[in-house]
């Protein structure tokens, strides 16, 4: 789900499909392990060997280098490569900025609006990057992991337990329902796969 709404997914073969107005689904072409959507009908996919693709004009392109997980925010996308080297696509230079070293083993990430990094650790532990440290939010075992609207955070385990995090005391409490994926909509709302 885009910070405008729009709302993509991925078919058991990775291809790309998104929701109409209509309530129908149009595929995107490509074929991806996984997509982030962005801004603006920002739309990116990382394939099988590493590889960026951004959607434009209705074409897939790819970007240059190699990642292992790719987010959307702040109107481009975010990569972590096999160096745990967080990084932010430059659109005015056309290149990778790398921005810090995150934890290793980082199995899912997503970035927030103030361009913060949130990650899930194989293990399932959430990371948050607060005040120039990487911050543990212990209490689940996430598998999925979504940022939205105003400072609204879920994440889902792996037993597809949904929980949102309690700004107030960094805590988190369950949700209703079961999910194996989850994203936010802007509104806060969350998404469930």
């Amino acid at each position: 789900v885009s910070p405008d709404d729009e709302v993509y997914s991925l078919s058991d073969e990775g291809q790309v499909w998104m929701l109409q107005d209509d309530g129908q689904w149009s595929g995107k072409g490509g074929k991806f392990q996984s997509v982030v959507a962005g801004e603006k009908g920002g739309l990116w996919g990382i394939n099988a060997t590493g590889e960026v693709m951004m959607f434009v004009n209705g074409i897939w392109k790819p970007l240059p280098g190699k990642s292992t997980l790719i987010a959307a925010a702040s109107g481009t996308v975010w990569s972590i490569s096999k160096q745990s080297n967080l990084s932010v696509w430059d659109i005015s230079t056309q290149r990778w900025r790398v921005m810090m070293k995150v934890p290793e083993n980082v199995l899912n990430f997503v970035i927030d609006k103030q361009k913060t990094p949130w990650v899930i650790n194989t293990k399932g532990l959430v990371q948050v990057f607060s005040n120039g440290a990487w911050r543990d939010l212990p209490g689940i075992q996430a598998v999925s992991l979504a940022v939205g609207g105003v400072d609204t955070v879920y994440a889902v385990t792996n037993a597809q337990q949904i929980f949102w995090l309690d700004m107030r005391d960094f805590e988190w409490k369950p949700a209703t329902g079961s999910a194996s994926m989850i994203a936010v909509g802007s509104n806060g709302a969350p998404w469930a796969i």
